[in-house]
């Protein structure tokens, strides 16, 4: 026996009883290992579905990165032309209203708001001026219109091709 032959079966003595207990642990753990790799797969689960949907994760980013591109280069461009031909506005200063005024309009909205009672307790009046003048255009035209489908039909005119154009 060669010195390479004699310390791999040392070795193979010495860790003889870790592999043992490794076997049996490893049935012993079969179902948790089992179970926990099912619950990682579903876990894992909605990364998968998302994955499927890559291109439109590259497409809506691209398009976010141009289009803040772009509005932070509308922005400096419009504020350096603002300030480059000063465009700048001038905030209008509003004076009060003079408590006059202010009382005037608080008046007319109360008096607005106020409908007289008694308004409220008539009955309203209908005029049958216009009853009359609708019954008699309906009986009017009643009399011309015919029945069927030729009465709701548009008629056009026909165009001759065979005339041509020249």
């Amino acid at each position: 026996m060669t010195f390479p032959e004699r310390i791999k079966g040392f070795f193979h003595y010495l860790f003889y009883p870790v592999t043992i207990l490794f076997a049996w642990l490893i049935i012993i753990l079969a179902p948790i290992v089992h179970l926990g790799h099912y619950v990682l797969y579903g876990l894992v689960m909605p990364l998968r579905i998302l994955g499927k949907f890559e291109t439109l994760y590259i497409f809506f980013g691209v398009a976010a990165v141009i289009g803040i591109l772009t509005g932070s280069v509308l922005h400096l461009s419009s504020s350096f032309l603002v300030t480059a031909l000063n465009l700048e506005s001038v905030p209008a200063e509003h004076e009060p209203l003079p408590l006059s005024i202010a009382a005037a309009r608080r008046k007319k909205r109360a008096e607005r708001s106020e409908v007289p009672m008694a308004k409220l307790k008539q009955r309203p009046t209908i005029d049958t001026s216009l009853i009359r003048d609708y019954t008699v255009w309906l009986e009017k035209d009643r009399g011309r219109r015919k029945n069927g489908l030729l009465s709701t039909t548009i008629l056009e005119e026909e165009d001759d091709v065979s005339e041509g154009i020249f």
